[in-house]
């Protein structure tokens, strides 16, 4: 491993740490088999090529009742709908993730920076 090429892109390392522990710490991201995903994840209807999804009665998986994860892979900003107006524990933005939450949003609408993931859960 090149030592000073991580050090230089400490930001990265932590964000990718993060995301692994989102995934670690939500059975939601470790369903057991397709029955279970096919029951509890549900695609968004969304212009392209954003990608967007739902992890849905997840209750016993987790924390969390419902988790939308919303992927923007493009050079602009794109604001989305949600599925519902509500107060949105923030695990994962354009600059951090982590599985604890570091901030909320509420609304039905949030702005998705260039080529960034943006993890919501409720």
């Amino acid at each position: 491993m090149d030592w000073d090429l991580r050090d230089a892109n400490m930001d990265n390392v932590q964000y990718i740490k993060g995301i692994i522990e989102i995934r670690k710490t939500n059975e939601a991201f470790r369903l057991p088999d397709s029955e279970q995903i096919r029951k509890n994840m549900e695609f968004f209807t969304l212009p392209a090529p954003l990608i967007g999804f739902s992890l849905k009665e997840i209750k016993q998986s987790g924390h969390w009742e419902k988790i939308l994860v919303l992927i923007n892979p493009s050079m602009d900003q794109q604001l989305v709908e949600l599925t519902e107006d509500a107060r949105w524990s923030v695990l994962a933005d354009h600059e951090k993730a982590s599985a604890k939450p570091y901030r909320h949003i509420e609304g039905d609408k949030v702005l998705l920076e260039p080529c960034s993931l943006f993890v919501l859960a409720k």
